[in-house]
């Protein structure tokens, strides 16, 4: 029977027989169309019954219908946009709520990382902004309150709490934690006053009015303490009648009443260089294998965004001889060209729900000299859905093998949900790469390149690195490392202070690089030039008696940007077990999260077994080397490809 009779009889009878048969010739088709576009067998599953749910409603009016196969495939694609669209609000919805729970002011998280450097920031504001945020945050006083307690204009007291607030958010971000001003008081408000025990008020003031006992510690806590403010006036003093205040370096070391050390800044030593200068300059050892998981904040993409990114997909792809439209309805014949709308607006989905602010990724990285291969299973890009039916399984794999004895192409991509492999004859260059290696070492990028700068010969052109990922044979000039030391060099300056992160000992190293922006620079960079510096900082500590960079910090002042990275949660084998890096600015930060659940160094597997591509045969290979892509492997000689 016909669709037309199949539809009349089932709208007339209700015959399960009809519809069954209907359902039976056109399901593969649905499926078929829905897989390809929301790329996932177990959704695919679920367009396709709605599809024919609603066919099964409008059975009665399409028994009119000219071409049922049209229709079903028009209602596949409202079906499968409507999946996407509702993908992308629920990711929206998880990461608003996502970035509500953890910037929230009253969040336990939040407070967490603020708590333990609180004090210290207080401490190292000036005299004015401390009893102003005092009276805002701790006392809860308002703006107007605040101001007339402090003798000052209301607009001034305003302006006043913006900048001392600033300089609070610059000084956490410093210490890797990355939080908007906002945030910061948010959290100040809520949680720097906590309740006394019950009691303590009334003990204090016998102690304090009519003279009780004091115990031996309290008894040298306040000797210490008053010992340690004589002599803050006393230097204050001496230094204010040589107006030397605001750039005087601390002469003593002082013991807050935390019982920590605060060391004064010092020249470091002609070793400690060297140190840096080893540790900046180690490179990524010639086999390893990571295996992480990824996540990622970024500030959701805007439009424009999405359309930049789109058109450098479809550039690339383009010219790598994808085929990404589809033929328009009357074929080549018409002369009109094909359709690329469909490819357009799938893409435009995929990159706005992998922007949408919160990234899970799952990634393995393997390193054998030249050699790389990324498995990664992002969920953004749907892939939390194959993870659950493919456990052991990466829904990608890229794979770049230049000049290989066991292949002839330079690069291979696997999909494996799609059963595609796509080969090169040159180095993928665009391949992903998430550089896991730096846990080890420290980011050629950041402060490391700022260092290796200050201490190698800059005008001799040949020592200069050739790569700004790689200084290995770099050579240090003994004759830079002298001044760095002595602190001769106006343009560059570099200080070491002991003290401790984390609990731990370690040295603090920052070096200030200040420089002149030539006339002939463009007049946008020479109005954003108020303060042409950049400042690069490392914490330098010892995990099983080797010297290890803890945490880097590079503060590019023109733009307002800062970047840290840190080193946390050192395992058995020296290796750091956590990798985070937060980069603010002054309208958004970004921060990526990596937890190792392996690192290994020289493992055991052979180049061949690792990186040789294998084409099992149900998947499709296609050479996309040239403008045309040539299809090496068909596991379906039955269906015909369209060429191009």
């Amino acid at each position: 029977m016909e669709d037309t009779a199949l539809l009349h009889e089932y709208a007339r009878t209700a015959s399960e027989t009809a519809f069954a048969a209907l359902v039976e010739r056109h399901a593969a088709l649905v499926y078929s169309a829905a897989r390809r576009q929301v790329r996932d067998p177990q959704l695919a599953e679920d367009v396709t019954q709605a599809v024919f749910i609603i066919l099964a409603q409008k059975a009665e009016r399409l028994a009119r219908h000219p071409g049922l196969s049209g229709w079903l495939l028009q209602t596949t694609r409202y079906a499968a946009n409507a999946h996407i669209r509702a993908a992308i609000r629920r990711t929206q919805r998880e990461q608003e709520a996502f970035m509500q729970t953890d910037l929230n002011p009253d969040s336990p998280a939040v407070w967490a990382q603020l708590e333990p450097w609180l004090d210290e920031a207080m401490s190292s504001l000036g005299t004015a902004d401390r009893a102003l945020l005092a009276l805002r945050f701790y006392e809860n006083k308002s703006g107007p309150e605040a101001a007339a307690l402090l003798g000052i204009q209301e607009a001034a007291a305003h302006k006043r709490t913006a900048r001392a607030l600033e300089k609070l958010r610059k000084f956490f971000t410093r210490r890797g934690v990355a939080l908007s001003a906002t945030v910061i008081a948010g959290a100040v408000t809520a949680n720097s006053v906590q309740a006394a025990p019950a009691g303590l008020a009334v003990k204090i003031s016998v102690i304090a009015t009519h003279g009780a006992a004091m115990t031996t510690a309290i008894t040298s806590l306040v000797k210490g303490t008053m010992k340690t403010m004589t002599w803050m006036k006393i230097k204050l003093g001496a230094l204010s009648a040589l107006g030397l205040i605001g750039v005087a370096t601390t002469l003593a070391v002082i013991s807050n009443l935390h019982g920590r050390e605060i060391h004064p800044s010092r020249p470091a030593s002609l070793l400690e260089i060297q140190q840096i200068f080893d540790l900046a300059t180690a490179t990524k050892p010639n086999r390893c294998q990571f295996e992480a998981d990824i996540e990622s904040i970024t500030p959701p993409y805007t439009k424009e965004q999405v359309a930049a990114e789109l058109a450098q997909n479809e550039k690339v792809l383009l010219e790598h001889g994808a085929h990404l439209a589809q033929p328009r309805r009357g074929g080549g014949e018409t002369g009109q060209a094909d359709d690329m709308t469909p490819w357009r607006i799938f893409q435009s989905n995929a990159i706005v729900k992998a922007t949408s602010g919160k990234r899970t990724q799952h990634v393995r990285e393997w390193y054998s000299g030249n050699y790389y291969r990324l498995d990664i299973n992002d969920e953004v890009a749907g892939a939390d859905a194959f993870m659950k039916t493919h456990p052991n399984e990466y829904f990608t794999t890229c794979v770049n093998i230049p000049d290989s004895p066991f292949s002839p192409f330079a690069s291979y991509e696997i999909h494996r949900q799609s059963h595609d492999i796509n080969v090169y004859k040159q180095i993928a260059k665009w391949f992903q790469q998430f550089h896991l290696w730096q846990a080890l070492t420290m980011d050629p990028g950041g402060a490391a390149g700022v260092f290796v700068y200050a201490v190698i010969n800059q005008h001799d052109q040949s020592l200069l690195p050739q790569h700004s990922d790689n200084f290995f044979g770099l050579k240090i000039d003994p004759a830079r490392v002298q001044q760095l030391h002595a602190q001769t060099d106006p343009k560059w300056r570099l200080e070491a202070t002991d003290e401790e992160l984390a609990g731990q000992a370690v040295t603090h190293f920052t070096l200030t690089w200040s420089f002149t922006i030539p006339p002939s620079a463009p007049s946008k960079i020479a109005r954003d030039s108020s303060q042409p510096e950049i400042q690069a900082e490392i914490w330098v500590g010892h995990i099983l008696g080797k010297a290890v960079c803890l945490q880097e910090l590079v503060n590019l002042k023109r733009v307002h940007e800062s970047t840290v990275v840190k080193r946390e949660q050192y395992d058995n084998a020296g290796f750091p077990t956590v990798l985070t890096t937060t980069t603010t600015n002054d309208s958004s930060f970004t921060k990526q999260r990596v937890v190792f659940k392996r690192i290994e160094i020289h493992p055991s597997f052979t180049d061949e077994e690792a990186f040789a591509p294998v084409f099992p045969t149900n998947y499709f290979v296609t050479d996309l080397s040239s403008g045309n892509g040539i299809i090496l492997q068909h596991p379906h000689p039955e269906i015909s490809i369209r060429k191009k």
